[in-house]
């Protein structure tokens, strides 16, 4: 990803789908995730809680 003039995150990505496929008893698309991204143009860093989460609906 980076070689085709991607980001990181672009690559973290790709990885992420890439294990999904080998490996698709332990991660994949429906699971949760932390990520830290610090822009390069500011000092800023932006933190990401994408853990999963059940439907409303849901009881067990």
């Amino acid at each position: 990803m980076l070689k085709l003039g991607g980001h990181a995150v672009d690559a973290a990505v790709a990885a992420a789908l890439c294990v999904g496929v080998v490996f698709q008893a332990s991660s994949g698309i429906g699971g949760g995730s932390f990520m830290v991204v610090k822009s390069s143009s500011s000092s800023k860093a932006h933190a990401f809680d994408m853990r999963e989460t059940a439907p409303l609906a849901a009881s067990q």
